[in-house]
């Protein structure tokens, strides 16, 4: 699975380069970060923010800072929450997308960010159908 993301991510960042001010590299990262828990996620997020940071002509490392940092926001929530569920997912894609397109200042903020939100939990209820892992997740709250 995390090789697939690994192909995907470079997708992600063009299409949110030039078709979409959706936060697709914060879509992917939430996801893998929740399923994964896996420090090569943070590489990514601070590559792929630099990358997307030199591409769009903005400050170098803002977007990078700011992925790096919700992704260790996620995972130092974990002792708290469960992260692994459909609640959290949806919530942290919300609020980061929110906090990310408020960063970047885009317009129509709240609707994107609800629109990122139910991609990112539509994807993430898809991968744990698909899984191959006996332990089904139940998507009930």
């Amino acid at each position: 699975m995390t090789i697939f993301f690994l192909l995907v991510i470079p997708l992600l960042i063009w299409l949110e380069l030039t078709y979409t001010t959706l936060p697709l590299l914060l879509i992917a990262l939430t996801i893998l970060v929740v399923l994964h828990k896996n420090f090569l996620v943070f590489a990514i997020a601070f590559l792929g923010g630099l990358f997307i940071d030199s591409i769009s002509v903005r400050p170098l490392g803002i977007t990078s800072l700011f992925l790096v940092s919700w992704l260790f926001l996620c995972l130092l929530y974990e002792r708290k929450y469960e992260i692994n569920s459909l609640p959290f997912v949806f919530t942290s894609s919300l609020f980061g997308s929110s906090i990310y397109l408020l960063l970047h200042s885009s317009s129509y903020i709240l609707f994107q960010a609800l629109i990122s939100a139910v991609i990112t939990s539509m994807i993430y209820v898809l991968i744990k159908l698909f899984s191959p892992k006996r332990d089904k997740m139940k998507l009930s709250f």
